[in-house]
């Protein structure tokens, strides 16, 4: 039994550095929630605190390729049930002669021109990509054993600037504008419209997504000669894009401290909570009588 238990022991010792060199190759994406909102943003590349101060901001790093160098970035996405809105803060000092924003997204496999919830996979013909160039132009993409990017069939909106205005303004979406600090940095928003709702013809540059899916999203910052990404890898490491998903607003009726609470007897205060709200908004409910359907 005693020789047993050694070999046993032996046998898990030698398996561990495996395991552990299994679970460490292979990390979560990180998870992105899209809160819905009736605020359209103005897809002008200026990100006004009215336009964007209802939803999370995420602060990430882009990440150089590469290398271990990044860039502080403040994202902020949110959707109206029919658009993809997101506006990116990017901490970059210095202009350049040439600046893209780019959006890559993994979609599920429908043989056509892409659907549904990613599939960490990059497939012909079924993923999406949409960009904005310092010159104005905008790209619509797809993958095709590598990325390609035309100019033709536009079926979104996105607009980007290169901010130094230092201005005190309360629109101004940075909190230390006005305080005398040097903000310069670049801007941009983009509009993607769900399937459907791009008033145009289904093609391989769509995002044929609903807010039912959880798509892979990439993003990439590029000025010329450099490649910054979030999540760190390029838009080829398909595992490494992020979780993008579009989760209705839940609520349920609860005791005083947040335990779900569906029976309240006469004069007994009712509590509720709920997820996936925008902040700082007033909201309306009713008390009705409860059935089993």
């Amino acid at each position: 039994m005693k020789k047993a238990l050694v070999i046993l022991i032996s046998l898990v010792l030698v398996m561990l550095p495996m395991l552990v060199h299994y679970v460490s190759a292979a990390p979560l994406p990180p998870e992105l929630i899209a809160r819905y909102s009736a605020n359209s943003p103005t897809i002008d590349g200026f990100l006004g605190s009215v336009e964007w101060n209802d939803t999370t901001r995420y602060t990430v790093n882009m990440t150089r390729y590469s290398t271990t160098e990044t860039i502080e970035t403040w994202l902020y996405v949110k959707h109206n049930g029919t658009h993809i809105n997101l506006g990116l803060l990017v901490w970059s000092i210095g202009t350049h002669a040439y600046d893209e924003f780019i959006l890559a997204f993994d979609e599920g496999d429908d043989g056509n021109h892409g659907s549904g919830t990613r599939d960490y996979a990059l497939t012909p013909l079924q993923e999406d990509l949409k960009a904005w160039s310092s010159d104005q132009v905008l790209h619509d993409g797809y993958y095709n054993v590598s990325w390609y990017a035309k100019t033709t069939e536009i079926d979104f909106g996105a607009n980007a600037t290169y901010e130094t205005d230092h201005g005190t303004s309360p629109s101004e979406i940075e909190f230390w504008e006005g305080l005398g600090w040097v903000d310069d940095h670049r801007e941009c928003e983009f509009s993607i419209p769900f399937v459907g709702n791009d008033g145009g013809t289904d093609d391989f540059s769509n995002l044929s997504c609903t807010v039912l899916d959880t798509i892979g999203m990439k993003i990439q910052y590029f000025y010329t000669g450099t490649n910054f990404y979030y999540p760190e890898g390029d838009k080829m490491a398909v595992s490494t894009y992020a979780n993008l998903s579009f989760p209705p607003p839940t609520i349920e009726s609860c005791n005083t401290h947040g335990e779900k609470k569906d029976d309240f007897n006469l004069y007994e205060n009712i509590f509720v909570n709920g997820t996936e709200f925008s902040p700082f908004k007033t909201f309306d409910f009713y008390i009705v009588n409860d059935t089993e359907t």
